[in-house]
C-alpha cells in the first residue's frame, strides 16, 4: 500500500508540473504492478487528468466516460463528470458537457464540485 501510495504521489507531482506524458507512464508502470488499481477512482481520475494535460481530450472524455459507467464511487464520480464536461467541451461537445455538469448536481448535491458545474453550466450559457 505505501508504494502503491508514493507511486500516486508521483503521478500527482508530475502533473502539477505539467508533464502528462511522464504521468501516465508512471500511472502506466504501476498499474502494471498492481493491476486491480484500475478499478479505483484516483488512479482513473489520474489519467484523465494527464490525457487533459496533454491535450488529448478525446481519450480523457473516453477514459472518464468509461470510469463512471462501471463505478459507483462517490468520491471520484463528480470530479471525473468534472473532467469529462471539460473535455466536451475542448471538443465542441457543449450538449454531452452540460449533461455531465448537470449530474453532478443532479446526484451528487452535496459534492465539493457542485460550485464547479453551476460554473460550467453558466459558462455554456445554460
Amino acid at each position: 500500500a505505501v508504494v502503491a501510495g508514493a507511486g500516486l504521489q508521483q503521478v500527482g507531482s508530475y502533473l502539477r508540473r505539467g508533464e502528462g506524458e511522464a504521468a501516465l507512464k508512471r500511472l502506466e508502470k504501476l498499474l502494471w504492478a498492481y493491476p486491480t488499481m484500475r478499478l479505483e477512482g484516483e488512479p482513473a481520475a489520474l489519467r484523465v487528468q494527464a490525457e487533459m494535460v496533454m491535450g488529448d481530450f478525446a481519450e480523457a472524455k473516453k477514459q472518464a466516460e468509461t470510469f463512471i459507467g462501471f463505478s459507483k464511487d462517490p468520491n471520484y464520480l463528480p470530479s471525473l463528470h468534472l473532467a469529462a464536461a471539460e473535455a466536451c467541451v475542448e471538443l465542441g461537445l457543449t450538449d454531452e458537457a452540460a449533461e455531465h455538469y448537470r449530474k453532478v448536481l443532479e446526484d451528487f448535491p452535496e459534492a465539493p464540485e457542485v460550485e464547479d458545474a453551476r460554473n460550467g453550466l453558466r459558462r455554456l450559457g445554460q
